[in-house]
């Protein structure tokens, strides 16, 4: 089952758009794939024995093309797992309610007292009579 983030529910056409944390979580990425990729080939140039022209040069063209690439793909990532791990939880959330908030309107009323036990057992919780 594929399931969509809805981030403007008046607007559906245009909800993908802006999808909330994904700039933020592609500059991040960008940021450590350029990083990493310009360390990762600058250095090894250097400790090589190439001249520090070379080394520089080499690490920005490798950063340019292959840190932006990286980057962009493990932010995107990212940001889908979270929205995936979201999404999971709100479904579980919504599949149970914690007792605290299923209670009996009075203690003397029986139906009150059954809604009370089915959600404390459905919470892996023994069942609790209410006291009188």
């Amino acid at each position: 089952m594929i399931e969509k983030l809805d981030t403007n529910p008046e607007d559906p056409a245009t909800a993908w758009a802006d999808p909330p944390g994904l700039g933020r979580a592609l500059t991040i990425g960008i940021a450590i794939g350029v990083a990493i990729s310009f360390c990762g080939v600058a250095g090894p140039f250097l400790a090589g024995g190439q001249g520090w022209g070379a080394s520089i040069g080499m690490g920005v063209f490798v950063a340019a093309w292959g840190g932006l690439g990286f980057g962009v793909m493990i932010g995107g990532v990212v940001w889908a797992t979270r929205v995936e791990r979201a999404a999971e939880r709100e479904r579980l959330e919504a599949r149970t309610l914690p007792p605290a908030l299923v209670q009996a309107a009075h203690p003397d009323d029986e139906a009150g007292q059954a809604i009370s036990r089915q959600a404390n057992v459905e919470h892996g919780q023994a069942a609790l009579e209410v006291a009188s």
